[in-house]
């Protein structure tokens, strides 16, 4: 039997924190939209990587996985 707890969660498609519910598909899809970004300086030839900031939801699967995005 379910806890009322999933039940809940299984009838709202939220957590206890209000978050959206994800499958796995649909996390990877999330965290597929962070990019690294080449930076060419003006009127130089000098380029730098950059990622973007993440989401805040990005940031909690990779705190869960024990992971840091350097920025």
């Amino acid at each position: 039997r379910r806890s009322a707890v999933a039940m809940a969660k299984a009838r709202t498609q939220r957590l206890s924190d209000n978050t959206p519910v994800h499958s796995f598909r649909s996390l990877l899809n999330e965290l597929a939209t962070l990019t690294k970004n080449t930076v060419r300086v003006p009127r130089s030839s000098a380029t730098f990587e950059k990622l973007a900031n993440p989401t805040s939801l990005q940031s909690r699967a990779f705190q869960l996985l024990g992971l840091t995005v350097s920025l």
